[in-house]
Formats: structure tokens, C-alpha cells, sequence
């Protein structure tokens, strides 16, 4: 059997390499909160991030199977867990990992430190420990289940969407739509129907901008609509603003057109004006 490489592919008779590391730091004393943010700390780093020395702010290492847990990672009078870590792509920017026990549940916040050492957007989630970890088990393989589960939710909720602000805010291209080149933003957009692009104008504000862009819709009134004459009346907009109302009347004036060959040539004021 193939030996497993991320978290998710853990089986109850093989953990991946980098967790089995890891958990030589760990004691006999060690709770079950332990073993879950020594997990987190394997997550982390299977996005890039890696966890810094409190002595040098460098870091530890820059490999999965190298990894280490902290010194000082728990302060014991509260339980509390405090580790700083760094994306290895963008050295300049650090990460606070924050893990607060209550109970049986650990509240879990990681915060990218982007400006004059203040966390401006933080990430959280919060993990039952008890339905991923064994304590029980005297077999390290034994002591973890459901870890798909948990690793698709925390990079999902957490390493995924970090790692693409920090990407973005530093200008570094990375794997997804907002961290690409704005040409190259502009080029899919193109390929888009008008629907779906007045969807993608809600996701964000960059979007927002870019599809709201007249030279885009003029475009694609061009690809869509290529018989149409825009008009100067004065309930059109100029030919620099165009928008998705003029997309909206080229598409009414081409199905007009179709069924009616006659006025294929006619002004649009004499049909919707």
C-alpha cells in the first residue's frame, strides 16, 4: 500500500510522514488539544506556511518531513496556544496562530500580521477535538479518524483563503482567480457570458471593478451581437460607459431583429424609444 502524503490520505494503519514527525515531539502528558494543533501545524504547512523560532523569527525548517513543534508553543498556566509562522513564498509577512481551548473544543484563529505588526483579517473556525482524536488509543495511527473532514474544512476555511490575501497583498502571483495578472483577469472575463459576469461582479470589490469595465461589455455586445448599432439617443449611454443595460437592449434589439428582417437596419429609436 502506497505510503499516504497529505493529512486527508491518513488511514488508520498509516499516518503521513510529516504528522509522524511531529508527534515525537509530543510526551506521554500530552491532552488530546496537542495532538490537533500538532495537526494544524501540518496543514499549515502543507499551504506553505511553516512555523518560526521564537529566537531568531526564522524558520524552523521549510520541509514537510522536517518539521518541529515550537518551543513555547503552550502557555501551560492557561492552555493556550501561540505560534508564529511565515508563507516561505513572501518571507516579509508573518502569521500568529492562536489556539484557545474550551472544553472539549479548541477556537482556532490564525491572523496574517500585513501592516506595522497588526493583524488586519483574522481566519477562525472551531474544532471538536474529541471527533478526531483518540485519546484512548496506545497506537498513533489509531488516534486520528475523520481527518479528511477536518483538512479539507481548515484549509477551506482558513490556509487557502490566508494564503491567497497574503499572495495578493504582496503582489505574488498564486493559484487563484484574484491572485493572477489583471490581463489575464480580463481575458476570462471576456470569455463570459453577460449572466455570469454580473455575478462575478459580487464577489469582491476588485471584481466588481473589472466587470463594470465599459471596454468589457462593449466587447462583449461586439462577440454577442455583432449586427448591432448603438444609437445616440439620450436614453443610451455614451459610447465610453457602456454597461449592462446596453447589453440588455442589444440582446432585445438582435431578438427583435431576427423575427423581424424588415427592421434588421432600423434605428433602435424607432423600436424601443
Amino acid at each position: 500500500m502506497l505510503e499516504p502524503i497529505l493529512v486527508e490520505d491518513i488511514t488508520f494503519t498509516k499516518l503521513v510522514p510529516s504528522l509522524k514527525g511531529i508527534l515525537k515531539d509530543l510526551n506521554k502528558n500530552s491532552v488530546h488539544h496537542d495532538y490537533i494543533v500538532a495537526l494544524i501545524i501540518v496543514l499549515l504547512a502543507e499551504a506553505g506556511f511553516y512555523p518560526l523560532s521564537r529566537d531568531s523569527d526564522r524558520l524552523q525548517c521549510s520541509n514537510l518531513r522536517s518539521l518541529h513543534i515550537p518551543k513555547n508553543w503552550k502557555i501551560e498556566s492557561t492552555g493556550m496556544y501561540n505560534i508564529y509562522f511565515q508563507l516561505e513564498t513572501v518571507p516579509h509577512i508573518k502569521c500568529k496562530l492562536f489556539v484557545l481551548p474550551l472544553g472539549d473544543e479548541l477556537i482556532v484563529s490564525f491572523y496574517p500580521i500585513l501592516e506595522e505588526g497588526v493583524a488586519r483579517k483574522g481566519y477562525s473556525m472551531m474544532v471538536q477535538t474529541l471527533r478526531y482524536v483518540n485519546p484512548y488509543s496506545t497506537d498513533l495511527s489509531g488516534r486520528y479518524f475523520n481527518l479528511k473532514v477536518l483538512s479539507h474544512s481548515f484549509k477551506n476555511t482558513i490556509s487557502t483563503p490566508a494564503r491567497s490575501d497574503i499572495l495578493i497583498k504582496a503582489g505574488v502571483m498564486g493559484p487563484s482567480l484574484q491572485a493572477i495578472p489583471i490581463e489575464l483577469k480580463y481575458r476570462i472575463l471576456k470569455l463570459l457570458d453577460a449572466r455570469t459576469l454580473t455575478k462575478m461582479a459580487q464577489c469582491c470589490k476588485q471584481f466588481c471593478e473589472l466587470c463594470s469595465d465599459p471596454q468589457l461589455w462593449k466587447s462583449l455586445i461586439q462577440r454577442d451581437f455583432p449586427n448591432f448599432i448603438r444609437t445616440s439617443h439620450k436614453k443610451m449611454t455614451k459610447d465610453k460607459d457602456y454597461c449592462y443595460q446596453d447589453y440588455m437592449v442589444a440582446r432585445r434589439y438582435s431578438s427583435f431583429a431576427s423575427k423581424h428582417k424588415s427592421f434588421e437596419n432600423t434605428d433602435l429609436e424607432d423600436i424601443f424609444f
